[in-house]
């Protein structure tokens, strides 16, 4: 099982390139960076942006010109494309291991093993999810928020290794309105689920082996995930409920990575 604790972060920029890592581990350089890439600057410019010392400036950004991240043009410094690109790299870096952070009661002692690595590394891109968490006062919090973004949803995608009943007979109902369902399903529960289910041209469905180690729910509105705990089971006590356009655009990429994997 893979679990993510306090080593994640480190694990996520080991696995970036030198070059990203070259200008990260130097708050210097991050500046000088940083303050270029909106645009080219002078000396006197990044010293007054910075605060950082003539001395120091001039030591980094030689450095940055000999690797070639840097190039100065009229007594200009500006970044070259390749840094361009790396810096944003490094942004998306930085925002992946602050969602870790912000989103560890979530993660922490839960099976990640089935998410792809895609999805582990653009993880900046659900920043702005929040976590939805059953109680002792509403024990069926969680699962009645599944129930009502159903009820309102005009076509649903979805990664399923279990359901419960009331959800099953949501799903039915959709497919009976017309609305566009794509499901891949557990094979340990495929045979039960489609008992029920009016095969209509807008259903498709698919089964898988084993279990995924996650549950995901997509509908034109919003997009929920749920995990299995370290012990192997379901946690359904806990949703992260993501609905902006990049939450939208990383449950894409991860319903169809998981769909591609299981042809």
């Amino acid at each position: 099982m893979f679990e993510i604790k306090e080593k994640s972060s480190l694990e996520i920029y080991e696995n970036v390139s030198e070059e990203i890592k070259y200008v990260s581990n130097s708050f210097i350089r991050l500046d000088i960076v940083e303050t270029l890439f909106s645009e080219s600057k002078t000396m006197k410019e990044i010293n007054s942006d910075t605060g950082l010392s003539y001395s120091s400036i001039s030591s980094n950004i030689h450095n940055l010109e000999l690797e070639g991240y840097v190039f100065r043009e009229f007594n200009r410094y500006h970044l070259s494309n390749i840094m361009n690109i790396y810096f944003e790299n490094i942004l998306d870096l930085q925002k992946t291991i602050t969602t870790l952070d912000n989103l560890r009661l979530f993660f922490n002692n839960h099976c990640v093993n089935e998410l792809p690595k895609n999805a582990i590394l653009n993880l900046f891109l659900i920043e702005n999810s929040y976590l939805l968490e059953s109680d002792e006062i509403n024990i069926y919090k969680t699962r009645n928020f599944i129930l009502d973004s159903l009820n309102n949803a005009n076509y649903v995608k979805g990664i399923l290794p279990n359901t419960f009943s009331t959800m099953g007979e949501k799903l039915t109902e959709l497919v009976s309105q017309n609305k566009n369902v794509e499901l891949l399903i557990s094979d340990e529960i495929y045979s039960n689920f489609c008992k029920n289910m009016d095969f209509k041209p807008n259903l498709k469905i698919n089964s898988f082996k084993n279990k995924s180690n996650f549950s995901l729910l997509i509908t034109d509105e919003v997009i929920m995930l749920s995990l299995f705990r370290l012990d192997g089971i379901f946690d359904q006590n806990r949703l992260l409920i993501l609905k902006t356009e990049g939450g939208k655009k990383w449950a894409n990429m991860l319903f169809d990575e998981f769909k591609n994997k299981i042809k």
